[in-house]
């Protein structure tokens, strides 16, 4: 039995130790975001920092969305300060960015959630969203925002209130 006490903690945590979400660079988003688009699989790109405890604590969570989603979706982190670019529109950490596909005009349509998941089913949600559920949401503080960028994207904006 003491045994069993001791390597109880190897085997609670072994699944997240040798599991981890992809680090990939900013050019290697691009492409994944290109790829995403042709082939229809949904993908979220999770901005994070080394240093940022939300960020650490929501790492098993998007692992544990990623087994269960499988090949259905792609789920891949960038470190913030590894990107001079990012550090000027990310507000907080960690943000994700889910791209959605394209609408009806061609135009790419992302979702954006700012602040650290607290369940595996929030993560769920925001693959589940629709196309045109987002383009339906209106400007305001309880769903969110949406807007039209000038490189043609839309992003609607999942802001946590906590």
């Amino acid at each position: 039995m003491k045994k069993l006490l001791l390597i109880l903690p190897l085997l609670l945590t072994s699944n997240l130790a040798f599991a981890k979400i992809q680090i990939v660079s900013e050019k290697k988003v691009d492409d994944l975001v290109e790829e995403s688009l042709k082939s229809h699989q949904r993908l979220m790109v999770v901005v994070f920092a080394k240093w940022c405890s939300w960020c650490k604590v929501e790492e098993p969570l998007l692992v544990e969305a990623q087994k269960r989603l499988g090949d259905k979706v792609r789920i891949v982190e960038i470190d913030i300060d590894k990107s001079k670019d990012l550090k000027q529109v990310v507000r907080a950490l960690p943000t994700q960015v889910v791209v959605l596909g394209i609408d009806e005009d061609q135009k790419p349509i992302f979702i954006r959630h700012e602040g650290a998941f607290q369940s595996v089913d929030e993560i769920l949600k925001m693959f589940d969203t629709k196309i045109e559920d987002v383009k339906k949401q209106n400007d305001s503080e309880e769903t969110g925002s949406t807007s039209n960028k000038s490189d043609g994207r839309v992003e609607y904006t999942v802001q946590d209130r906590r």
